[in-house]
């Protein structure tokens, strides 16, 4: 009986395991076939994979403001007046389709748009910020880095735009130097220049000529240097456009869009801007510089010896209306800068005052917004209707006499070159750039308070301007400077530079580009520019400055919405050693036209010797001779 019963239980208990064993297999099945439910019956899925969203091309200021959250880049908003907080996300003036929020033109990439290339100045370079994170709020490389300017983008219409290549092709016979240049042989020279002029065709300026015939040899950088006779050498890019040219005495740069940048001959200096704005420079037998700015515009510069001080007297001519400025030559880093001489200080109250904030913000409306040369520039800045202080209010009069000037000075609106300019625009003045030249304004104020209590020792000056990072300057006359690329790029008064390194001793300072015109340097770029030019920057700011300050001072209707200044700042202003100099009666603006004369000589006289007849490349032969089609070349 016993035996009997153990038998039952071990037969339960085989059959209870098989079970078991069948039930486990038949949920292990069912798991591989559904996945196991956690989290309330949900079942655990794999994420999808999502989709790459397309990348918004546009220039850095177009960019919508959910791309720039997704990026990290939003920033808050500036307080009132944009004098605190951090650059404000800008909204740009529409230029051929910009800022219309369409980061791929007219239709997506997905349907058959192209994607939008980003604004280029007039080197191929993106005109916006880097698009790494990482970098960017680093002015300079890392010491590490070795920086390598940026591949250049399409054109708009998707074609590689003429600069970005070479319009030819050497034969592959041509030995090399070590150096990578090479001297061609005369049949292979005929031929490259032969591809050279056809492509050069449809330029402009003076890249509309053809190139003359001469000994032919390569660049380093894929160019060509062509000699040709009668001394003349041409330095061509390698997209066939003239880099440079000398003979006899005569040397001269060009733009890529055939335009002058520099031409010097004898005495004489010519400097053409990004604008095509024109500077003469003349160095007469007695020593004085006259510097023609435009149109019957300048001044004549002469050192005078008064009351044993060595003092520079400048007598400027603008809109036949003659006056003078004094300046004090000073040494800084071993160059000699020329310091700007007020004629009178006010009481030390009264630069307290303009320092100073307002009881109340007051709204206050500029006469000057329907003249022309507003209109002009009504993209890139635009005034503030409400002001804190005299200093807010001093900084758009500053802003607005250097571009009222600048206007008049290129002789009122020139024409847009679309060639030249492609993708490019304005880069404004924001509120946070604003911001800083209020404060810049003020600091120049506390200088200009501190010389006024001391006799005028100790007045603003470079050293001062260069030895705090965060010092602003404002362009006053077109320059070229060199970028942290290493590459020509030009600047345009009004253009808005901030310090990026305290000087190191040396006769040049890096700034970091904080707004610009078209086709200036990029903005956020490190350009390098000379003490000498940084002083006229100064000097240009503290002259306009001043001129604000004595509009404030007289009780005029246009300022009667301001308000005024405490009774002890009023009182009259003390001459400095500047309003005792006798001015030059010297015929100033008769010099200035004659210089215009032989400036308008020298040009036409370049493009002659230049491209004498007598000696013209062979002209292109015959398209089934000449391999693949002038579009090629483009």
């Amino acid at each position: 009986m016993l035996a009997l019963s153990m038998t039952l239980i071990f037969a339960t208990s085989a059959v209870t395991a098989a079970e078991n064993q069948e039930q486990k297999e038949k949920e292990q099945k069912e798991h591989k076939e559904h996945p196991k439910k956690e989290d309330g019956g949900a079942e655990k899925r794999k994420p999808k994979e999502r989709a790459p969203e397309p990348k918004d091309v546009r220039p850095f200021p177009g960019r919508s403001r959910e791309n720039l959250k997704d990026q990290g880049e939003v920033r808050p908003a500036p307080g009132r007046g944009g004098e605190t907080g951090a650059p404000a996300e800008q909204v740009r003036p529409t230029r051929r389709g910009w800022g219309t929020g369409r980061p791929y033109g007219n239709q997506a990439p997905e349907t058959g748009g192209s994607a939008a290339p980003k604004a280029k100045d007039d080197r191929g370079t993106p005109a916006g910020p880097p698009t790494n994170q990482k970098t960017w709020n680093k002015s300079r490389p890392e010491p590490d880095q070795k920086r390598t300017p940026p591949a250049s983008a399409p054109a708009a219409s998707g074609k590689e735009p003429l600069r970005s290549r070479p319009v030819f092709t050497l034969p592959s016979d041509v030995k090399r130097a070590p150096g990578g240049t090479a001297v061609l042989p005369k049949g292979h020279a005929d031929n490259v220049l032969r591809q050279v002029n056809s492509a050069r065709s449809n330029l402009r300026g003076v890249n509309a000529r053809p190139v003359p015939a001469g000994r032919v040899s390569t660049r380093r950088d894929g160019g060509l240097v062509v000699e040709a006779s009668k001394g003349r050498k041409f330095q061509l890019r390698p997209d066939g456009t003239i880099a440079s040219f000398s003979a006899r005495g005569r040397s001269a740069e060009f733009r890529p869009n055939g335009r002058i940048r520099h031409l010097e001959t004898g005495n004489l200096r010519i400097n053409r801007g990004a604008h095509d704005e024109r500077r003469i420079v003349t160095v007469r037998p007695d020593r004085a510089v006259l510097v023609s700015t435009g149109p019957h515009r300048g001044y004549l510069e002469r050192r005078v010896a008064y009351h044993n001080v060595t003092l520079v007297r400048r007598t400027y001519v603008v809109n036949q209306t003659t006056y003078t400025q004094v300046y004090t030559p000073r040494y800084y880093n071993g160059v000699e800068i020329q310091v700007f001489l007020p004629r009178a200080y006010y009481p030390p109250a009264y630069y307290g005052w303009a320092v100073d904030p307002w009881g109340r913000p007051v709204r206050y409306s500029w006469g000057w917004v329907r003249d022309p040369w507003y209109g002009y520039y009504g993209g890139y800045y635009r005034p503030a209707t409400v002001y804190p202080s005299a200093s807010a209010w001093l900084t758009d009069y500053i802003l607005a006499e250097t571009l009222r000037s600048a206007y008049y000075d290129q002789g009122g609106q020139p024409p847009v070159d679309p060639d030249f300019y492609g993708n490019d625009e304005d880069y404004p003045i924001t509120p946070a750039v604003k911001g800083m030249l209020v404060r810049e304004v003020a600091r120049q104020l506390a200088e200009e308070r501190e010389a006024a209590r001391y006799g005028g020792y100790g007045a603003s000056g470079l050293p001062w301007a260069l030895r705090d990072p965060d010092r602003i300057f404002v362009v006053s006359t077109p320059l070229d400077v060199n970028n942290d690329y290493g590459e020509t790029c030009s600047l345009s008064a009004g253009d808005v530079l901030k310090v990026s390194a305290p000087i190191d001793g040396s006769g040049t300072a890096e700034l970091r580009v904080m707004s610009r015109r078209i086709g200036d340097c990029a903005v956020h770029s490190t350009v390098t520019i000379g003490l000498n030019d940084l002083q006229e920057m100064n000097n240009a700011m503290r002259v306009r400055m001043y001129a604000g300050l004595d509009q404030l001072h007289r009780p005029q209707d246009d300022y009667a919405s301001l308000p005024p200044a405490p009774v002890d700042a009023m009182s009259a202003p003390q001459p400095s050693e500047a309003a005792s100099l006798p001015p030059s009666n010297e015929n100033v603006l008769a010099m200035l036209r004659t210089q215009e004369t032989e400036a308008d000589q020298a040009e036409r006289q370049l493009m002659d010797s230049a491209f004498a007849e007598d000696s013209a490349a062979p002209p292109p032969p015959a398209a089934e001779e000449d391999g693949p089609a002038d579009d090629s070349y483009r």
